[in-house]
């Protein structure tokens, strides 16, 4: 377990753009300005809602989930795709996060898999969030893994802990 003075991971995790298009998580060369635009105007929206407080009893408007009920829906490519438009911004950094604990295509495309991660935050609560944090070779992107695997992962993602 790691203590509380546990550093960030040194690793940098490389976001090699064939690899990320042969996974299906960028748009293919003939699409990028078109999809880069795209992306743009969902960003701009997303900052201007962000900016706004939020009513009194709510958290920040800090963050922005990518879900969808179907597996082959888009999410991974909409959540990099989203995620690498928002870090072109100078004044926001971004944190990546795999939270398809159960199929976690995000973490095993970037290399990640046997790294710790979200479900290890959740489980271990000794464990410093910064210890399971990976820059990258991207301005301001961070990624955070879907981690270790159990069979409480839908309890943990639901606990006190993940809404802190």
């Amino acid at each position: 377990m790691l203590g509380p003075d546990e550093p960030p991971p040194t690793r940098v995790v490389r976001m090699d753009r064939e690899s990320m298009l042969a996974a299906g998580m960028v748009p293919a060369e003939s699409d990028r300005a078109v999809s880069a635009e795209q992306y743009r105007v969902i960003k701009q929206d997303l900052i201007r809602y962000c900016a706004v407080a939020a009513p009194a009893g709510f958290s920040p408007r800090e963050f922005v989930m990518v879900t969808s009920a179907q597996p082959g829906d888009g999410k991974t490519f909409t959540a990099v795709n989203l995620a690498l438009s928002m870090t072109s911004e100078r004044d926001h950094d971004v944190l990546l996060v795999d939270g398809d604990v159960t199929r976690p295509h995000l973490t095993r495309s970037l290399g990640l898999a046997d790294e710790p991660g979200l479900l290890d935050i959740l489980r271990e609560p000794k464990r410093r969030f910064a210890s399971v944090i990976y820059a990258t070779d991207g301005p301001r992107l961070h990624v955070l893994p879907a981690g270790t695997w159990s069979e409480d992962a839908t309890e943990l993602l639901s606990s006190g802990r993940m809404r802190r």
